[in-house]
Formats: C-alpha cells, sequence, structure tokens
C-alpha cells in the first residue's frame, strides 16, 4: 500500500475520532440532562398525588424515521478530513501507548513463528563451521593445482595426495588394455580433433581442445548432446566465438537405437577418460559460450581463461578430487543433523535429512560458504585461476539461489500472510445486510435475520441398508442346477455347511406331473423343510425338499426321502420321463441330460 494510502487513512480515522469523541460528549450532557428532567418530573407529580406511572408509560414510543443520506466518495472523505486538521494523524495518535506495545508484540510473535524453523542456534553454526573449515583445510593441504608435466620450461606440477589417489583409482579400474578396447569398439560421430572434412569449420578446434569444445565429450551433457548426435550421425561444438554449430559427420557411425548410442557414449567417454588431456569438468564446454569479462592481467575472458585451464590439466579427474571436501561436508552435516534431531526425541523417519528441512539446507550453505572461503584464500595465494574448485562453488550456488528466495521472496510473503491473521485489538463494526427491496426510509427498519451456517464436517457416502422385509440375497455357487427361491438361500445351502463328498456318475431323471395337484391346505410336516445338498445333488440317494409352494400350476409336493432308480414308479401323479442316454458314462452326458429333466 503507498504512503499516501496510508496517510489518507490515518486521516480519516483521525476525524471520524474526533468526531466520535463529539458525539459521546454532547451524549453524556444529554444524559445527564435528560436525569435531571425525569427526577423534576417525578417530584412534580409526586407533589400531584400520582405514585404510578407505569401505565401511562405502557405503549412503545414512535419510531423516528431517519432518511438515508447520501453516501461520501472517498475522495470528500479525505479532502474534509484534511480541511479540518492542518497536521498529518499520526498513528500515536489513535492508538494508545498500550495497545501499540500491544500490535508490537503480536507482529514480533508472528514474525518469530515464521522464521523460528529457518533460524540456527549455536550448535548449528558450530557444526556447519566446524564442517567447511575441515572441507577448507583438506583443499588446502591434500588438492593442490591440477598435475602438469614440463611445459614451455615450467617444472612439472605432481598435484596433490587426493589428485594421484584419484589417478591411480582410474588407472586401476579402466586399465590401458580395457582403454583400447572401448576406443575401438565405442566409434562416434563428435570426435573429430580437427577441421578437415567438416562442412562447416569450427573455430579454435585442435587436437588439444577438441572435447571441451565438443559437447558430446561433456560428462553430465554428454548424455543429451552425445546421444543425439549418436543417433542422428551430427558433431554439434561451440567454437570460440561462443557460436554453438551442429553439422553432420560420419552418418555411418550413427546408432540403430537409444539403448546402443547411451552405451556406446558410456563407452566412448571411459577411453578417454585416461588420455593424456582427458575429458572436461562437467559443464567447462558452456564456458565457451562467455565472451565476457576481464580476469588475470592479461584480461582474458571467461571463455579464454576456461580453454587455458583445460589446457593447463584442469580435467574431470581433477574435478573429482575436488569434490571430495565437496561430498566431506554433505555427510558432516548431515550425519550431525540426525544425530541432533534423533537426540531432541523425534523419529528415525522424521529425522532423516533430505531437502526439504530448511534448517538443514541453511547450515549445508553455511558450510558450503566457509570451505569457499577457504578456496578463495587458496586462489589468492597460488595466484592461478587453476586453484578454483567448481565443485565446491557450485556447491554453494546450489544452496544460495534457493536461500535468497527463501529469505527474499517467501519469507516476507509468509510474514505478510501472518500479520494479515491476526486478529483487530479492536472490536470491528458489526455491517448488517439492507432490504435492497425497501425504500430508503425503510431501509433501516429491516428485520435482520442470521446467515445460515452449514455443518462444518462434510457430508460422507453412505452404504445403503437392506430393508427389513427383504430376505437376503442368495449367495453365488458355481455348478447350480435346481431351482432357488429369488431373494431366500434358506432351501439352497452354501458350500460351507455342505460335507465333501466324492463325485459319481448316476442317472438322472426328470419329474413330470401328470395333471394340476390340489393345493395342500398346510405345508407338510412329515420331513419338515428338506433342502437339497449341492454337493450330494449327483448320488443315488439323497433328500429332496419339496417343489416351491406357491408357483405356477401349483405343482405337488415331494416329501419323503426315495431312491431313483432308472425308471421309478409313479408318486403322487409323478413318473420318470427322460433318463440320460444308454451309453452315457461320463458326468457331463448324465448332468446334461438332469439339465433338461428341470
Amino acid at each position: 500500500m503507498p504512503y499516501q494510502t496510508k496517510q489518507e487513512i490515518l486521516d480519516v480515522l483521525g476525524k471520524h475520532r474526533q468526531e466520535l469523541q463529539e458525539l459521546q460528549r454532547k451524549g453524556q450532557d444529554d444524559r445527564f440532562a435528560i436525569d435531571a428532567a425525569i427526577q423534576d418530573a417525578e417530584q412534580l407529580l409526586q407533589g400531584l398525588g400520582v405514585t404510578s406511572i407505569a401505565a401511562r408509560l405502557g405503549s412503545p414510543a414512535p419510531t423516528i424515521e431517519t432518511p438515508a443520506g447520501p453516501f461520501i466518495s472517498w475522495a470528500d472523505l479525505v479532502a474534509s478530513a484534511r480541511n479540518d486538521s492542518a497536521v498529518p494523524v499520526r498513528i500515536e495518535d489513535l492508538l494508545t501507548a498500550e495497545e501499540i506495545h500491544q500490535v508490537d508484540e503480536r507482529i514480533q510473535q508472528a514474525r518469530e513463528a515464521v522464521l523460528a524453523p529457518y533460524r540456527l542456534d549455536v550448535v548449528d553454526l558450530a557444526i556447519a563451521g566446524l564442517a567447511g573449515t575441515l572441507a577448507g583445510i583438506v583443499d588446502l593441504a591434500l588438492v593442490h593445482l591440477p598435475p602438469a608435466g614440463s611445459r614451455f620450461g615450467q617444472p612439472p606440477r605432481p598435484g596433490g595426495s587426493l589428485n594421484a589417489w584419484v589417478h591411480d583409482l582410474l588407472q586401476k579400474g579402466i586399465p590401458e588394455s580395457l582403454r583400447r578396447e572401448f576406443e575401438a569398439s565405442c566409434k562416434v560421430p563428435y570426435d573429430p580433433s580437427i577441421n578437415n572434412g567438416l562442412g562447416t569449420p569450427i573455430p579454435g578446434l585442435n587436437p588439444s581442445t577438441h572435447r571441451l569444445h565438443s559437447l558430446g565429450h561433456d560428462p553430465l551433457l554428454g548424455f543429451i548432446f552425445g546421444v543425439a548426435d549418436i543417433l542422428r550421425g551430427t558433431f554439434t561444438a561451440i567454437g570460440v566465438d561462443g557460436k554453438l554449430i551442429c553439422q553432420t559427420n560420419q552418418p555411418e557411425r550413427a546408432a540403430a537405437s537409444l539403448f546402443e548410442a547411451i552405451s556406446r557414449q558410456f563407452g566412448h567417454l571411459l577411453s578417454d577418460v585416461n588420455t593424456p588431456a582427458g575429458l572436461p569438468a562437467p559443464l567447462m564446454g558452456l564456458f565457451q559460450g562467455v565472451q565476457w569479462g576481464e580476469f588475470t592481467p592479461h584480461g582474458y575472458s571467461v571463455a579464454e581463461l576456461s580453454r587455458l585451464m583445460y589446457r593447463d590439466g584442469y580435467d574431470f579427474r581433477h574435478f573429482l578430487a575436488t569434490s571430495i571436501p565437496v561430498l566431506l561436508i554433505e555427510i558432516l552435516v548431515r550425519v550431525a543433523y540426525l544425530a541432533r534431531q534423533l537426540w531432541a526425541g523425534k523419529g528415525l523417519k522424521e529425522a532423516l535429512p533430505h531437502a526439504g528441512q530448511p534448517k538443514l539446507c541453511t547450515m549445508l550453505l553455511v558450510a558450503h560458504g566457509t570451505a569457499c572461503g577457504f578456496n578463495a584464500g587458496k586462489i589468492a595465494l597460488h595466484q592461478s585461476p587453476l586453484a578454483i574448485s567448481l565443485a565446491q562453488w557450485g556447491a554453494f550456488g546450489r544452496y544460495l539461489l534457493p536461500e535468497m528466495k527463501l529469505r527474499l521472496i517467501d519469507l516476507p510473503q509468509r510474514s505478510n500472510r501472518a500479520f494479515q491473521d491476526l486478529e483487530c485489538l479492536t472490536k470491528p463494526l458489526v455491517l448488517l445486510e439492507r432490504d435492497e427491496a425497501a425504500g430508503q426510509l425503510r431501509e433501516r427498519q429491516v428485520d435482520v435475520r442470521p446467515h445460515l451456517v452449514p455443518h462444518p464436517k462434510p457430508t460422507e457416502a453412505a452404504e445403503p441398508c437392506q430393508c427389513p422385509l427383504h430376505h437376503p440375497a442368495v449367495p453365488s455357487q458355481p455348478l447350480t442346477r435346481l431351482s432357488t427361491p429369488a431373494c431366500n438361500s434358506h432351501f439352497d445351502p452354501t458350500f460351507v455347511a455342505c460335507p465333501a463328498a466324492p463325485g459319481n456318475v448316476v442317472r438322472l431323471v426328470r419329474m413330470k406331473p401328470l395333471w394340476a395337484g390340489a393345493r395342500m391346505p398346510t405345508p407338510p410336516i412329515v420331513d419338515g423343510r428338506h433342502r437339497v445338498q449341492q454337493r450330494f445333488e449327483q448320488h443315488a440317494v439323497m433328500p429332496i425338499r419339496w417343489r416351491d409352494q406357491h408357483r405356477q400350476r401349483r405343482p405337488a409336493a415331494i416329501d419323503d426321502h426315495m431312491t431313483f432308480a432308472a425308471w421309478p414308479a409313479a408318486i403322487r401323479g409323478v413318473r420318470a420321463g427322460l433318463g440320460p442316454p444308454r451309453a452315457a458314462g461320463m458326468l457331463v452326458l448324465s448332468t446334461h441330460a438332469r439339465d433338461q429333466s428341470r
């Protein structure tokens, strides 16, 4: 909010405060006058002998309708306020010292609640400072300038202990025989060292720096540009003039598949890592596009300086040696942070360090910043750009940019939201909605009703219950052939209720009524309500329940146990009608015949 708008609000509030004080003073004077008049009236009535006046005051006083005047614009309010007071109103004129102190305390509490997760205590600072100091000492003592042979009459540089350890480790991991095998089998189209044979010459391309100009030789970018060059048969490079050039080169070396391109890219990098020139440091080839800056007494640009550094031995192996102090900081700070969180009583899952913990990121920023300070001293001591640790400065920038965004953008926004959530010290005015359909004279006499407050708990989907008059659903059973009443599983038990029984091939019959039997007045009670055990449906002897009652044509019920033979006698008007084929020796044919007997 601009300053003028704030000052306008203060001026208007000051005018309203003054008017309210005048109204309160006049109201108090009117109250005293009314009380005195009432007291005189009571004394006069008592002198006249009137002792009770409650009945005379039963009717309410008439309502005086005050017409609503036109609304005043904000500009008119500001002009009126400034005409009444020539001195600008301050916040101290509106609030008392105690109210201002309460506001300051609440603002400080809100700011503390926002900044507390990001503030480091003394122990956190000590851990980050010690880790950064230890990494800086390792960089000074064990990582010297990159090793190089004798050139132009200068003595050779042996390098530091970590440089020698990285060189030996790579030599053992990739011996000369394996390197030559990769070199012979992993030919790529982006490996020309001179401009002969190229359609578009690359400025500055020569055998000593061709891997720096070729983006396919970058340990990180090579898996993007290099794989793309292998698939298309092209050569992508940046010249000394900073221009990116992509051209077709040796298309016969193009790969047929993505997997072949990736494997060939990886093998080619392994074949070049132990060569005298080696591979460039990650992203170092992009510096050829930075054609500005004046460094060293000779006024080299960033592109020229990076090219001289690579030619003087600053390759991927030296980058790995300078990455060891960076890795040391990550391990020490994260382990110390985990130990502190566990000591504070947090669980292992909550205490594990990850990128979403703001205090951990701040500790890592302090540690890497301390190590970068040691590296800056190393550069000043050697007076050479070869002393710079690209890995250390890259890690510092990786934590610096998010921290700057957090401190400059995110935290101020969160603080503003926290201030907006603070409750007002004074009670706000209760604004009631008016009836827009009423006239101006009746807008002050409308019925004000409270707003409908919905239930805070949202509705939940509930599974509908079964009606108490419905039967439970019939359980699903495979291979069931007998008719079962709908929505009633009483006559057809489940498999769990049936005992196990071996299968057998039996003759199956079809029961057919000769005539419509009379309906029985009451259910038979010979054997009760029998039900068919489905596992015994193909046994020679099994219990049969009576037919479903109240069905079409009202067939007669079967109530007794019986033995089914090939041609049983008629029972109560029911006789055998269809049997299985004579050659039915299989269960499928018998079952099929029984299906037709339903």
